[in-house]
């Protein structure tokens, strides 16, 4: 009925979009209205969709409503909603039921069996955010690197700021076999993922990357962030 009337008033997907974006964001609306809210408001006009915090009963209930009614989605955050070990099946099933995302961001519970979801069903992927703790090895990695997506991806958020929770050799994999990198978000050892291809893979290569952060800098680092980052506009 609300759909029904929103539609007969010309609403727009920026109207739905924006609408359905107050309501979950609220602080002062009960979680169960929020809920009731997404499960009417999410349909074909959305195509940018922000979660935000609920508490854990919903979560399974979210996972639910996005996989039946989010085919249209572009961009999917998942932030505030902390997936646990069980519902891992249902997050890599609704992956099944968005092809059209170009963003996704699901910090804090990727691991290898997502990303495996993610090269078998996403094709179109240019943002993904898996940063923060989380369970990604190199068997993960090499997931992303011989996807599909490994060919449209240009920023990958990736790791904890500071901590080399992922190895800077998997690093290494991620920018040689994903061409069009611009970023690596949060990951704090860029140049010394760098210097490693440089080093062990081939001392020519040049990256895209715009954007880099980098910890305990040595000057052979820096020196392989300058050659290999001829595009380079932000450096910390």
């Amino acid at each position: 009925m609300i759909n029904s009337y929103l539609d007969a008033n010309g609403a727009t997907n920026v109207v739905y979009e924006d609408l359905l974006q107050t309501i979950l964001s609220s602080d002062n609306l009960q979680a169960s209205i929020r809920f009731v809210c997404l499960q009417t408001l999410l349909n074909h006009h959305i195509k940018t969709l922000t979660t935000d915090i609920f508490p854990y009963p919903y979560y399974e209930k979210i996972l639910q409503v996005v996989s039946a009614q989010g085919s249209n989605l572009r961009c999917l955050n998942m932030k505030g909603v902390w997936i646990k070990e069980e519902m891992m099946s249902l997050l890599n099933q609704m992956l099944k039921t968005l092809p059209k995302l170009i963003k996704l961001v699901i910090p804090y519970i990727a691991n290898d069996d997502v990303l495996l979801h993610i090269k078998r069903h996403q094709r179109n992927l240019r943002y993904l955010d898996i940063s923060c703790e989380s369970d990604v090895t190199d068997i993960g990695i090499d997931y992303l690197c011989s996807s599909l997506v490994s060919k449209t991806l240009t920023i990958i958020d990736i790791g904890m700021l500071g901590e080399e929770n992922i190895d800077h050799v998997d690093v290494a994999s991620l920018l040689t076999h994903i061409p069009h990198l611009t970023s690596l978000g949060c990951y704090s050892f860029v140049g010394k993922a760098l210097q490693y291809i440089i080093d062990n893979i081939n001392p020519s290569f040049v990256s895209q990357l715009q954007y880099l952060h980098d910890t305990g800098t040595m000057m052979c680092t820096m020196n392989a962030i300058c050659s290999t980052c001829p595009h380079l506009k932000h450096l910390y």
